[in-house]
């Protein structure tokens, strides 16, 4: 019981001292992994999918994405990040017209799928990740995976290895299942916004998505990775046609 009661105490001190307002989702927000931790998260996955894909040698590839990774970071609401931005390799034999995105301000971008977009199109996909990552969507999903273990943790003001690799292993399968329905479509919404101030085409997201649809229509096995995430891409599709209409509204 003196456990138990303890533990209802931390919950509320820890329930008044870690709601912040997040201005990228414009709602007061329970966040108890702070930026520190979030970075040195972010790290170490990193170092993981360095050992696993090999890192595309153009370096004129790699500027492309970080010149237009640059302008939606100078423009998206978090601030507290330093941005990166890597164009990865296809695994031998597959094709990955894909990105994603993990915690700390890393964005990764497949070879492949920019070979499909122009930079309107490419710059919208970034903005998409970037907008996972002001919302801190793979955070809440950690604290809500992992809830019990985090308060403990900050409770002894720390981490051990365990929790880090517990934390690794979750944001894989995020990275592998994708996003929730309603964290996906609020990346979208932020995808048009970043892009619109980064100052290029709010419809490069939406072209891009019809682009892909009309290329490779049905055959999805590998190839639309980053359309296959829970709402289907025609709502998507509905749900950006909207947001751009009204930016142009509010202009």
């Amino acid at each position: 019981m003196r456990i138990l009661t303890c533990l209802l105490i931390l919950i509320l001190f820890l329930s008044g001292c870690a709601t912040v307002y997040n201005p990228a989702t414009r709602k007061e927000e329970f966040i108890l992994i702070n930026t520190a931790s979030e970075v040195a998260l972010g790290r170490s996955i990193d170092a993981q999918i360095r050992n696993e894909y090999a890192i595309y040698p153009d370096v004129f590839i790699q500027e492309r994405a970080r010149r237009l990774g640059e302008a939606v970071a100078q423009v998206c609401e978090r601030k507290d990040l330093t941005y990166h931005f890597l164009v990865l390799k296809s695994k031998a034999n597959k094709k990955e017209v894909n990105a994603f995105s993990t915690p700390g301000g890393y964005v990764y971008i497949f070879k492949d799928l920019m070979d499909e977009a122009n930079d309107d199109e490419l710059i919208g996909v970034i903005s998409h990740e970037v907008g996972h990552i002001a919302a801190k969507h793979a955070v809440k999903r950690l604290q809500l995976a992992m809830g019990y273990n985090i308060l403990v943790s900050l409770a002894f003001r720390g981490e051990n290895a365990t929790s880090i690799k517990q934390m690794m292993g979750i944001v894989n399968n995020l990275i592998a299942l994708g996003y929730s329905r309603q964290d996906e479509l609020q990346a979208d919404r932020l995808a048009v916004r970043y892009t619109y101030n980064a100052g290029y085409d709010l419809n490069g997201l939406l072209t891009f998505m019809r682009k892909l649809q009309n290329i490779y229509q049905d055959n999805t096995p590998a190839i639309l990775n980053f359309l296959r995430t829970h709402p289907p891409y025609e709502q998507r599709q509905q749900l950006l046609a909207e947001e751009i209409a009204r930016i142009k509204q509010e202009q």
